[in-house]
């Protein structure tokens, strides 16, 4: 009340002066241990602590699977929610201080084979730290292990992020590429390309039209027009000629494509290129 600390007192097991005293005080300090779990600023009683059901283990196992999915696919909001649930099972189960380090440095290991196995740079995630295992002992609250659990994850989740989006975007310029070289296939289509970048269809979609601000269709409709554009402008192909050529099968089907496209079919964008140029 009158002093601007917090003081946590254990009571151990009762006894007469004559008995093991030293017993005795060893168990108070077992109970005062639990003040890393309940908090400081608490009477906590021994025989309290042991009359408590003991609490079932967590399941390491599944606790790790939802780890390395948040790792690999969450937000980092979603990745303070996990850790929140996870040190809240803690809290709730009154899981020893002890215990608590055990499955913490478990999960800790989780996370750095999780990123070494991703190639990611451990160094923006770790720090100086050279044994991130180790600083969990050095953290005596389990309020300060959360804050720095979340600060940890935080940032290897930033950085697998980063490491995804970058893959995407190399997995997206590897089709466009692949469509133009193939764009002269008619059997090029969404599903030759999903195979040679080794996506799926809808995830694909969904990620090239975020990159390109085109559908895979849009894109190659317009990579076909724009090369019949250059054949009708450089050289003297008919135009069933140059539908076969950029990958049209049906050369009405391509003329109707091209008018759209241009605005023109494509004897009269030859004729106004050629115009022009006269």
């Amino acid at each position: 009340t009158y002093l601007p600390v917090k003081a946590s007192i254990g009571i151990g097991h009762t006894c007469r002066l004559e008995d093991h005293v030293a017993l005795v005080h060893r168990s108070a300090l077992s109970a005062l241990d639990y003040r890393y779990v309940i908090g400081t600023n608490e009477i906590i009683r021994i025989s309290d602590m042991e009359r408590r059901k003991r609490p079932e283990l967590l399941s390491a196992v599944t606790w790790e699977h939802e780890l390395i999915t948040k790792l690999k696919t969450g937000t980092p909001q979603e990745m303070d929610e996990w850790i929140a649930k996870l040190f809240s099972t803690f809290r709730k189960q009154l899981v020893p201080i002890d215990v608590c380090y055990i499955y913490l440095q478990r999960y800790v290991l989780t996370l750095m084979h999780t990123l070494y196995e991703m190639e990611s740079d451990t160094g923006r995630v770790f720090g100086e730290a050279a044994n991130p295992v180790a600083e969990i002992s050095r953290l005596a609250a389990l309020d300060e292990i959360e804050i720095w659990m979340k600060e940890l994850c935080g940032k290897a989740v930033t950085v697998i992020r980063g490491m995804r989006e970058d893959h995407s975007v190399l997995q997206i310029e590897k089709a466009m590429a692949y469509v133009r070289q193939h764009y002269t296939d008619p059997d090029l289509s969404l599903k030759t390309v999903c195979k040679h970048v080794s996506m799926s269809a809808s995830y694909f979609s969904t990620l090239f039209r975020m990159n390109t601000g085109r559908t895979f269709v849009e894109y190659v409709i317009h990579e076909r027009m724009e090369k019949a554009k250059e054949l009708l402008k450089l050289t003297s192909m008919r135009s069933y000629e140059i539908a076969y050529a950029v990958g049209y099968s049906d050369p009405q089907y391509f003329s109707s494509a091209f008018k759209k496209h241009a605005g023109d079919t494509p004897t009269d964008f030859r004729f106004k290129m050629t115009g022009n140029e006269g």
